[in-house]
């Protein structure tokens, strides 16, 4: 089984800070400017495949499953990253050695058809690209690459209007699968093994400056130990609740680590580092009291990927555990403050497992590489899972509905089964 988490250690090499920040004068303050609203879900998922080069999606906004459509791309991805404010997706290619983009259609309604992805613009890379990350409101792509030879890693970042790609700025960074930006507030956070420490980068001005008291002390905060390494899974930034969520795989120790920073919003050529420091940091405490003997509580063996839906208050994190013969996925809910609660009720510990369904019925348990998103319009979660036995054969989709309280019930075709995937289906994002 190919595991697509990478090494996490990073130390990142600051450029000067932008000359684009307001001036001294004096008494003046710099100026604040507003969150902006949450984008509204098309009601469509997509999803892609390491051994595939599918694009693969799914409707999310009926009350069943559909198999929905596909298209063929350049090639293979591991990683992609919405933008659903220019209703777009960035593809990572890594054998071509290419980032594309797709614009993408947002019907009308549940009934309207869903256009296929349209090819905006190719962006190529002399070196193997891993990661990249949209930012909607500054029309910014930021594209994460390693050279094959020396192992050397840099981020380059490119302006983005409509299908016209300029590079901006590049520097030197260390290989990290733990990263993630705040696109309103131009911050980047990132885990390094290393300092076993969360870096936070002001990005103001396409440039990177470390903030005063950066790295923030992950290290400190989960120092618990057993026979797995302590590492850092599928860092996420929620610009809404100013918070940073992550997995934490770790066997019997796995659990979601999150933290709350500063909610100041910079305004026009201001800086987020103008308005806020990391004094406003703070740990969010979870449902998972690790400190206590696993035997005498509810574990997980791997924490993946963290799903907020802040109107509803819950959050929904996408993990591994213990089934009674095997190792498999599974969804469970939490409330606003990370507390547990009861998504399945039929289920043992109300977990939600992943599982593939056979006219309605459950026929067996399945595995995942923890690739999960959330509609939270229509109150879906679409997650992934690959083929246990065989890595060429084709995956599944599987999806749930979920009530305010966080219940959840498997969202299935009208023939009762999971819509198909292509082989090892690895990333998705929910439009």
């Amino acid at each position: 089984m190919r595991l697509l988490s990478l090494s996490c250690a990073l130390v990142f090499l600051a450029c000067g800070k932008s000359t684009d920040a307001p001036l001294d004068t004096g008494d003046s303050q710099p100026q604040t400017g507003e969150l902006p609203p949450q984008p509204v879900h098309a009601g469509v998922g997509y999803v892609v495949h390491y051994n595939s080069n599918q694009l693969m999606w799914t409707r999310t906004d009926k009350d069943k499953a559909v198999a929905g459509g596909s298209l063929e791309m350049a090639g293979f991805s591991h990683s992609m990253s919405l933008d659903a404010v220019n209703d777009r997706i960035a593809v990572v290619h890594d054998g071509e050695r290419q980032v594309a983009l797709y614009d993408l259609d947002r019907p009308k309604n549940a009934t309207t058809p869903v256009g296929e992805p349209q090819l905006l613009a190719s962006v190529s890379t002399t070196d193997v690209p891993l990661f990249a990350k949209l930012d909607p409101y500054h029309q910014r792509l930021y594209v994460h690459t390693v050279n094959a030879s020396s192992g050397k890693s840099t981020m380059h970042i490119y302006s983005v209007d409509g299908d016209t790609v300029e590079a901006l700025e590049s520097f030197p960074v260390p290989t990290s699968a733990a990263w993630d930006i705040d696109p309103v507030r131009q911050i980047l956070f990132f885990y390094d093994s290393k300092t076993v420490g969360v870096h936070v980068f002001d990005l103001h001005g396409d440039q990177a400056q470390e903030m005063v008291d950066s790295p923030i002390p992950f290290g400190e905060w989960y120092p618990e130990e057993n026979s797995w390494a302590f590492s850092v899974r599928n860092l996420r930034v929620d610009p809404w609740s100013a918070r940073v969520y992550a997995g934490r795989p770790q066997g019997t120790l796995s659990e979601l680590m999150a933290f709350s920073y500063g909610d100041a919003v910079p305004g026009a050529n201001v800086a987020y580092s103008d308005l806020a420091d990391l004094s406003q940091v703070s740990k969010i405490e979870d449902g998972f009291d690790v400190s206590v003997d696993h035997e005498e509580r509810i574990y997980l063996l791997e924490a993946h990927t963290a799903l907020p839906d802040l109107e509803k208050g819950l959050v929904f994190l996408a993990g591994r555990a213990w089934n009674g013969t095997a190792s498999t996925d599974l969804i469970l809910p939490l409330d606003q403050d990370l507390q547990l609660l009861t998504g399945c009720a039929e289920d043992d510990n109300g977990f939600c497992w992943l599982r593939g369904y056979s006219n309605n019925e459950p026929i067996s348990r399945l595995y995942s590489e923890g690739a999960a998103c959330i509609d939270t319009k229509n109150q879906v979660i679409l997650t992934t899972a690959i083929d246990n036995f065989d890595e060429e054969a084709n995956g599944q989709l599987v999806l749930f509905s979920y009530e305010d309280d966080g219940q959840m019930t498997p969202l299935l075709k009208s023939d009762g089964s999971n819509p198909m995937a292509s082989v090892y289906p690895v990333d998705a994002v929910c439009h």
